[in-house]
């Protein structure tokens, strides 16, 4: 025999919570996602990131230059990349946006990763 069933010293207790029920479970489970979350794109080839710009500040891009985000939303410094899409449009009552996606490539400038 290479193996054999071996009864439970305490059963389990449906009515206990377990560690990730918490908030410093929660918490944990979180932290652990997030740091798996970046080390998958710092490994990435090319991250994609969108947004809305005015449109007179788009007026003159094309898919041939490059731009620098920045925001209160984004942590870390400025993503830089090029343009892979561009929509300019308007609606009838004269609200003009412009939609980008740019190809950024991740890290954090240590030629070690």
């Amino acid at each position: 025999m290479l193996w054999e069933r071996a009864e439970k010293d305490v059963p389990l207790d449906a009515r206990r919570s377990s560690y990730v029920d918490t908030d410093r479970g929660a918490r944990t489970v979180n932290c652990a996602l997030h740091m798996l979350e970046r080390e998958a794109l710092l490994q990435a080839q090319c991250v994609r990131f969108s947004g809305e710009i005015p449109w007179e500040l788009a007026r003159e891009l094309t898919v041939d230059d490059e731009i620098r985000v920045a925001g209160r939303y984004i942590s870390g410094a400025a993503p830089v990349g090029k343009i892979m899409d561009l929509e300019l449009s308007a609606d009838g009552d004269g609200n003009r946006v412009a939609s980008f996606t740019t190809g950024c490539v991740p890290g954090d400038g240590d030629p070690a990763r």
